[in-house]
């Protein structure tokens, strides 16, 4: 199962200097689709490309996520690989989903919250859990802030 990591740095980049997807990619010289790709982290940009966005936007690969390498695969046999919920650590999945519900909020991703359903029906078992029923509300009032933001916009 395949995981994307979204690359926040680059997205924050784009959106402080309130570019749009299309004016980065034409600036940087690759696809619109290409640059959501590895905004999402759905791909890894090659040298080149990763070369024309810091160029772009005059910042190294570490200052803009380019380092990262995603879209890896959580290996089934190797505990260490595991999700937390997995490994029977529902405390620790939920720090890390709710860490993941702030950027979120940051970057108004979809694709992330999509993600934290996911990870969230891996919690199942701890449903009655303190830890997951606060999730829940996180989540809650995650969704309801960003449907807010849209209506705003």
């Amino acid at each position: 199962m395949e995981y994307p990591i979204p690359r926040h740095k680059l997205i924050k980049a784009r959106k402080s200097r309130r570019l749009s997807q299309e004016a980065v990619a034409e600036g940087a010289k690759m696809s619109r689709k290409a640059l959501y790709a590895c905004e999402q982290g759905l791909s890894n940009p090659r040298d080149d490309t990763i070369k024309l966005l810091c160029a772009y936007f005059q910042m190294s690969k570490e200052e803009l996520d380019l380092d990262i390498v995603v879209a890896g695969k959580v290996a089934e046999e190797t505990p260490n690989e595991q999700l937390p919920a997995q490994l029977g650590d529902p405390e620790n999945a939920c720090t890390l989903l709710r860490q993941t519900l702030d950027m979120i909020i940051q970057t108004r991703s979809a694709v992330g919250l999509q993600h934290v359903y996911k990870a969230r029906a891996e919690l199942k078992p701890w449903k009655n859990s303190a830890e997951v029923k606060g999730l829940d509300y996180r989540l809650d009032l995650t969704v309801k802030a960003l449907k807010q933001r849209t209506e705003d916009s």
